[in-house]
């Protein structure tokens, strides 16, 4: 027989959940665009560095010589203990002194003030006046005359001596006789010649030495009528004929040694050259965006602070105005020769030398 095998019933598949549906997505927002760089500015050559002096060397150190030893230090005796000292015996006193009676103070003599003799000395014994001996530089000095004696009483006056006898002297009626006046040491007095109009009388100049600071009011002076000058010559023959020499010694900076500007009338230096020739150490500081650069200028003594753009400057901390301010040109700063004159304590001068001009620069 065939027997049909009974399936069993397939449990019905249970329905699936829906699917929730996806959250859209945010827009991505944009990307600002970014700023462009600002170019870099250059950066300005240095200066090449001189090249550093080598250092002697130093000389071996010579060996010390071994100390001696100490001799040991002998010990000290003891002291002896001293005697005791015997006491003192007490003094008896004494009977007291009876004061002797005062007797009458002794009243010495006076004697009264002298009186000088009735007369003159040349009426009692008359003698030839006196030349005086003129040493042959200077002033002449007053013959010597001998005191007179004391007089105590006219009743009781000595007789007045007789003057010594004074040998000729060669009369000199040209020079009266004066007080002899001591001579100083410092300012020497130079004598001039009696004129009639001082009545006779020798006058005596005294020359009086001159201050630091009136010595450097003459040195400046000059420099500034040399500058002027300088400057009526330079627009007549120009620039090119111009150079600069420092104690007489010529310089050759690597830009124009002499600068005039029409529109202030000013004549301008490369200060590095001149500056460093003088026993300066010239350093240049940049500012920042290329404002506020400065020049530092030092040497013993000396503290200069320049400013570029600026009419301001500083001499050893204290502020300077300038007649013209400080600028650069190709590379190197310039400063009026008044500034020169003023800041690096300068003199100048100038001279022709066949077709050039030169500029002198010295330190005084």
């Amino acid at each position: 027989d065939v027997y049909k095998r009974q399936v069993d019933p397939v449990d019905p598949v249970a329905p699936v959940d829906p699917v929730d549906p996806v959250d859209p997505v945010d827009p991505v927002d944009p990307v600002d665009p970014v700023d462009p760089i600002d170019p870099v500015d250059p950066v300005d050559p240095v200066d090449p560095v001189d090249p550093v002096d080598p250092v002697d060397p130093v000389d071996p150190v010579d060996p010390v010589d071994p100390v001696d030893p100490v001799d040991p230090v002998d010990p000290v005796d003891p002291v002896e203990p001293a005697d005791p000292v015997d006491p003192v015996e007490p003094v008896e006193p004494t009977d007291p002194v009876t004061p002797e009676e005062p007797t009458d103070p002794i009243v010495p003599e006076i004697p009264g003030p002298p009186e000088p003799p009735k007369g003159p000395i040349d009426t009692i014994n008359p003698v030839e006046p006196i030349e005086p001996e003129v040493p042959e530089t200077g002033v002449p000095s007053e013959p010597e005359v001998p005191e007179e004696p004391e007089v105590e009483d006219e009743a009781t006056a000595p007789e007045i001596p007789e003057v010594p006898e004074v040998p000729e002297v060669p009369s000199v009626p040209s020079v009266p006789v004066t007080p002899s006046v001591p001579q100083p040491t410092n300012p020497t007095p130079k004598p001039q010649e009696p004129s009639s109009a001082d009545n006779g009388k020798v006058i005596e100049v005294v020359e009086h030495p001159k201050s630091q600071a009136e010595i450097e009011k003459e040195i400046k002076t000059v420099s500034y009528a040399k500058a002027k000058e300088f400057k009526t010559i330079v627009n007549v023959v120009g620039v090119e004929r111009a150079g600069i020499k420092v104690n007489g010694v010529e310089i050759f900076p690597d830009v124009k040694p002499v600068i005039h500007d029409s529109i202030s009338d000013k004549v301008f230096v490369p200060v590095r050259f001149i500056a460093e020739k003088l026993g300066f150490e010239v350093k240049w500081v940049p500012g920042m965006n290329g404002q506020g650069d400065r020049v530092f200028l030092q040497k013993k003594g000396f503290g200069i602070v320049i400013n570029l753009g600026s009419d301001r400057a500083y001499l050893n901390g204290k502020a300077i105005t300038l007649n013209h301010a400080a600028f650069v040109n190709n590379d190197r700063t310039y400063l009026s020769l008044e500034t020169i004159i003023e800041l690096l304590k300068a003199q100048i001068d100038y001279r022709e030398s066949g077709a050039s001009l030169y500029l002198n620069v010295m330190p005084y």
